[in-house]
């Protein structure tokens, strides 16, 4: 899904937000669990820097009837979990979305589709290892539709060492070799497993349900400076030069530091006000 902010009446696109649906502790096989919109939490920033005509958040979706429709939502209900974490969640998401019969989309499940540490050791993911992007190119958001591109790379690190992110920050990230640019801000990642893995000196089946994993959500990439550009190569040196090299918020972290703990209390209530069968 795009998120737009309203500036001086004109709707402008602002990132990427991906749908999902969790699967609550201790209520397995009863139900699929809460549908949540996440996205990196400096898009949600830039919204709230923006938007000159209301300060919301505006989530545009594909409608059965072949269109498309804006619903807003209010920035104070994205939540940040963990300021040291590039990801920003609107719990509500169901309530806005699913309440309205006319939307038509599906939600990835967060189950066994992600992947975390446990799998990327077992199967041996990593380098060079295909990754997807799936987003917002703002010069074709789409007409009638949202139309998200798919940018097709590959695995380029994993996060063993902290990356400096600039403004004196850093993280540790994944970083994949795609171009990354501003819609795709926000936008998930997910890394091509295929139906075979080499492990262990040998050629084995995949162990995971899917041949596509939740990999991590964009954070965004680096421009080369201008002493970096070759002179030679043509470039003008005062234009932005995309390295290619995209910066990806691991979905380990992700799950771990933010929905785990924050899906533990929504099942903790849960808990409290569902009745018993008894």
């Amino acid at each position: 899904m795009f998120l737009y902010c309203k500036v001086h009446g004109e709707m402008k696109p602002a990132g990427t937000a991906g749908w999902f649906a969790y699967p609550l502790p201790g209520f397995e096989g009863r139900q699929t669990g809460p549908g949540l919109l996440m996205t990196a939490q400096h898009v949600i920033a830039g919204i709230r820097m923006a938007s000159t005509d209301d300060g919301k958040v505006h989530i545009r979706v594909n409608t059965v009837e072949r269109g498309t429709k804006f619903i807003k939502s209010e920035l104070g209900d994205w939540y940040q979990p963990d300021r040291a974490i590039d990801v920003s969640i609107l719990t509500a998401a169901s309530d806005l979305l699913v309440s309205d019969n006319s939307l038509e989309f599906g939600a990835w499940f967060l189950g066994q589709n992600v992947a975390r540490a446990e799998t990327i050791l077992t199967e041996g993911i990593g380098i060079g290892d295909e990754a997807f992007i799936v987003g917002l190119f703002h010069r074709h958001a789409g007409r009638d539709r949202n139309e998200p591109i798919v940018r097709v790379g590959n695995i380029a690190s994993m996060p063993n060492a902290p990356v400096p992110l600039g403004g004196g920050r850093e993280a540790h990230a994944i970083l994949i070799e795609a171009r990354s640019i501003g819609g795709l801000s926000g936008s998930p990642v997910f890394v091509h497993m295929g139906y075979s893995r080499w492990s262990e000196g040998a050629v084995m089946q995949s162990g995971t349900p899917t041949p596509f994993l939740f990999l991590g959500v964009i954070h965004g990439h680096w421009n080369a400076a201008a002493d970096e550009v070759d002179a030679a190569s043509g470039v003008n040196e005062n234009e932005p030069l995309n390295t290619g090299i995209a910066v990806v918020v691991p979905a380990e972290v992700i799950m771990s530091r933010v929905l785990d703990p924050l899906m533990a209390e929504v099942a903790e209530i849960r808990r409290r006000t569902t009745p018993s069968d008894g």
